[in-house]
């Protein structure tokens, strides 16, 4: 059991940070987490717009945002399951070491520092799920698509899927994306052979959660294309997309792989990422 661990979730001074936010402290009510906020005061390299998140439209500075945020958590979750945190350190370090005792991390996908993306550096190196959650909210859909393609992080990333639709009464979209080498006629009968085959694997994968949470419906599917492409366009459908941390491709993007990279900044709804059992 994870205990007491917390849902950590990096604020700033700017008005992006506001769903973070929101997210963060659902997520803690929906998991009866401790909720822990953290923000940076390291200076960065270049100005940034100050603004208060989720409260008012005053400019404060890195304490006064982080009381803002603390109190905002506070009034939802009770001040009993909210510590707040304002570290010296960069907040890709800060957020690195509160995630070692956490349960998950969120993070906003327009958080920067020194014109670097908080959200990438974060996701790629903390041993925990990460949600980067990227404004403006939409409409709750129900729905949670998953990414799979056959390997230990996609299963992980299936586990967690389940488990966030049952806590949000959401269903699940396990999508497997895949390109064929040609069109041509020949290739035909192969293609469909290989179809049917990664629809057996997925069947297959997701059967135990089937099991497991009977009460969350699933929908498998077996797509043709670019597997970012496919989760992108699921998202603007879809209250989360959960994708491995590597999966799909080891090479592009050194530790965080190419899709989870690219739906980093193209998805329409929060992702979470993962690279280890939770």
């Amino acid at each position: 059991m994870r205990g007491s661990q917390p849902i950590v979730v990096g604020v700033d001074a700017t008005r992006e940070c506001d769903a973070a936010l929101r997210w963060a402290v659902n997520e803690a009510a929906l998991r009866n987490r401790p909720l822990q906020v953290v923000a940076s005061s390291a200076p960065a390299g270049r100005p940034r717009l100050v603004r208060a998140p989720a409260v008012s439209d005053q400019s404060p500075d890195a304490d006064e945002a982080l009381e803002l945020s603390g109190q905002y958590a506070a009034a939802r979750l009770t001040s009993a399951r909210v510590t707040t945190e304002i570290s010296t350190d960069p907040p890709v370090r800060a957020l690195a070491r509160a995630a070692g005792a956490a349960e998950l991390v969120v993070v906003s996908a327009h958080q920067h520092h020194n014109g670097h993306s908080v959200a990438h550096a974060v996701a790629s190196h903390v041993a925990c799920p990460v949600i980067v959650v990227r404004p403006p909210e939409a409409p709750v859909r129900q729905r949670v698509v998953v990414g799979l393609d056959g390997s230990v992080e996609s299963d992980y990333a299936l586990a967690f899927a389940f488990d966030e639709a049952s806590r949000r009464e959401a269903s699940v979209e396990a999508v497997h994306s895949w390109r064929p080498m040609g069109s041509e006629a020949s290739y035909r009968r192969w293609i469909a052979r290989t179809e049917q085959t990664f629809q057996q694997q997925l069947r297959d994968s997701v059967a135990p959660y089937r099991t497991k949470y009977p009460n969350v419906p699933v929908v498998e599917r077996v797509l043709q294309g670019g597997p970012a492409d496919q989760l992108a366009e699921r998202s603007a459908r879809a209250d989360l997309v959960v994708v491995g941390s590597r999966g799909y491709g080891r090479v592009i993007g050194r530790l965080l792989g190419s899709v989870s990279q690219d739906l980093l900044d193209r998805a329409q709804c929060p992702v979470a990422v993962l690279k280890n059992a939770w």
